[in-house]
């Protein structure tokens, strides 16, 4: 068993494995190309834009999500709010494809969850705390928008 110690981690574990995802990861050309910060390089763009290209089944899916881990406050004793970033990728395909992968993503975490992460922590909440709207980078040659998400993590006295 993995050891979940923050809420980016646990967010990007569900993302994987969780049935409640799976119509998110539906969305992406491979379920592989849900990554963790870091994890995503410049070729996995390209690899999933030509599979992208390759298969007409594809067509409508998005390349790639990458969850981040965008620090942590101190609250009070035993409790921390983290931030948590989701950055949804796409390439030559505007703009739609990547807003009903945000809205999926919304209307997924728009409930209250609680995760016990390794056995001293609980994430309490995660919260949607607002969006970037469209963003370009040309070293990528990718679209992408990164939604941002506070989680409420309880340490065990």
């Amino acid at each position: 068993m993995v050891a979940i110690t923050d809420g980016a981690y646990a967010l990007f574990t569900a993302i994987k494995i969780d049935e409640v995802f799976a119509t998110l990861r539906a969305m992406l050309v491979l379920d592989e190309y849900a990554k963790e910060a870091g994890e995503l390089s410049g070729q996995d763009l390209t690899d999933a834009e030509t599979l992208r290209l390759a298969g007409s089944d594809l067509s409508e899916k998005i390349l790639a999500l990458s969850v981040h881990d965008g620090g942590e406050d101190f609250v009070r004793p035993g409790e921390y709010r983290q931030e948590v970033l989701v950055r949804l990728f796409d390439r030559s395909k505007g703009y739609a494809r990547i807003r009903l992968a945000r809205n999926e993503l919304r209307r997924i975490l728009s409930r209250r969850i609680i995760v016990t992460m390794d056995g001293k922590r609980g994430l309490l909440a995660l919260e949607y705390r607002g969006r970037s709207g469209y963003q370009y980078d040309p070293d990528f040659a990718v679209d992408y928008e990164v939604l941002t998400f506070s989680a409420v993590v309880l340490d065990e006295e």
